[in-house]
């Protein structure tokens, strides 16, 4: 019958509505976990470059460190031995005021004459020092300085890299947690409200609505005829 026809007819394209949706939001579920299995890969590479130019750059700047410690304390080795060469001077200018020194006093004088050599050769020795590493840590921090303004680039580079794709990382988790709702049993919003079914009552005709309209007209026009008569009679 026409009823079960239009039943079966919704109740197909219901079906056919929830099952294509389902289908729809698996396949984009599908797609999505795949993309973020390549982008959580790239991120993981990314950020295993940011800590090795990290690592590389902590080791600089230890390099550094180390070599101006030693410069610092070089020279403070340095101004030690400068001070105690100039009070050595000092001392041994008031033998040479002397015209006649006894004997301890010229074993005196040589002593300190030797000890001057001695701190002279030690002055030298902390000069050179001093200039050697004074000239590693300029030619280190050069060198540092041209492999890190390349690094330094990349290093950026990779970090806007690994900002854009985290946004988009997250963007799919979002839309993966939303489409897995979706994807669950209740899919779409197409339902069957009430189903075909027939009439306990005949819509048509209203026998009760009939008769009292006939009722009605019946009067109207009986009225209408006395009246009529009445009037033809004068």
């Amino acid at each position: 019958s026409a009823m079960k026809i239009a039943n079966e007819i919704a109740k197909s394209y219901v079906f056919y509505t929830k099952d294509a949706r389902k289908k729809e939001a698996i396949e984009v579920t599908s797609f999505i976990s795949e993309q973020l299995k390549r982008y959580k890969k790239e991120l993981d590479l990314l950020n295993t470059e940011i800590l090795e130019f990290e690592s590389k750059k902590g080791n600089y700047d230890f390099e550094i460190e180390s070599l101006q410690e030693f410069l610092n304390q070089q020279t403070e080795n340095k101004e030690k031995i400068k001070n105690d060469l100039d009070s050595l001077k000092d001392d041994i200018k008031i033998y040479k005021n002397q015209e006649n020194l006894s004997f301890s006093d010229t074993k005196l004088f040589n002593d300190l004459q030797n000890q001057i050599i001695i701190k002279d050769s030690e002055y030298y020795d902390a000069i050179t020092k001093e200039s050697l590493y004074n000239t590693l840590l300029i030619e280190k921090k050069k060198e540092i300085l041209n492999v890190t303004l390349t690094d330094e680039l990349k290093y950026q580079s990779v970090k806007q890299n690994v900002k854009a794709k985290e946004n988009i990382f997250n963007y799919l988790l979002s839309k993966s947690e939303e489409i897995g709702i979706i994807s669950q049993e209740r899919i779409g919003n197409v339902k069957i409200i009430e189903e075909a079914s027939f009439p306990e009552y005949p819509i048509k005709p209203n026998l009760l609505l009939n008769i009292i309209i006939g009722f009605v007209i019946a009067i109207i026009g009986s009225v209408g005829i006395i009246f009529l008569k009445d009037i033809l009679m004068n």
